[in-house]
C-alpha cells in the first residue's frame, strides 16, 4: 500500500507499508510493519526498509499509542550461481592500512571473510562474480580486478555512501 508521496523540485520521496501484524490483548495492542521508503534526488535513488512497531494502551476506554520505535532493515541480494574454482582468485590479505588488515579464505564451496581481531571468519555469498554479501548486513563486498584479470584489492560499500579500500598484499 502506498502511503505517502511528497516532492519538490530537487526531492521526491515515495513510502509503502506493508506486512502488517497485529496483536490484540485485554489492554495493549501491537501493530508491527514494514515501511519501505525511496528517496529520489535527481538522478540519484537511496531505498531504505524499515520495521516499525507501534504499542497502544487501552485507558479510559480508549486506545492511546504509547510507544513507537523503528528499526532499519537490509534486505540480502539473491545469492549469484557462480563457479566457487574463482574464489581461488579472491583468497589473500587486504589491508586498509599498515594494521588493519582482512584475510580472505576458502573452505571448500564456501568463501570466508576475517578482520585481524575476529574469533572466527565471516562466510561471505556472492551477489555477481566479483561482489559478496553478508547476510543480514547492508554492507556489500566487491573484489577489483587489473587489466590483466589478477584480482589487486576489496571496496566495501556501505549505505550512505561510505566506502573502504583495501590493498591486496598477499
Amino acid at each position: 500500500m502506498k502511503e505517502c508521496e511528497s516532492s519538490s523540485s530537487l526531492v521526491r520521496n515515495e513510502r509503502t507499508l506493508s506486512d502488517f501484524r497485529v496483536r490484540l490483548g485485554t489492554r495493549l495492542a501491537f501493530v508491527d510493519y514494514r515501511y519501505d521508503e525511496t528517496q529520489h534526488w535527481g538522478e540519484t535513488e537511496i531505498r531504505q526498509a524499515f520495521r516499525h512497531l507501534d504499542t497502544f494502551e487501552l485507558r479510559e476506554g480508549r486506545w492511546i499509542a504509547t510507544y513507537a520505535m523503528q528499526v532499519q532493515i537490509f534486505d540480502d541480494p539473491k545469492i549469484a550461481e557462480i563457479d566457487p574454482n574463482i574464489y581461488d582468485t579472491y583468497v589473500g590479505r587486504y589491508a586498509l592500512s599498515s594494521t588493519l588488515i582482512d584475510t580472505v579464505g576458502r573452505d571448500g564451496d564456501k568463501l570466508f571473510i576475517q578482520g585481524q581481531d575476529e574469533q572466527t571468519p565471516t562466510e561471505i555469498f556472492p551477489e555477481s562474480a566479483d561482489t559478496f554479501f553478508i547476510p543480514g548486513d547492508p554492507t556489500l563486498l566487491r573484489f577489483v580486478r587489473d587489466a590483466n584479470g589478477k584480482v589487486i584489492a576489496l571496496i566495501g560499500h556501505i549505505p550512505e555512501r561510505q566506502i573502504f579500500r583495501e590493498a591486496k598484499i598477499k
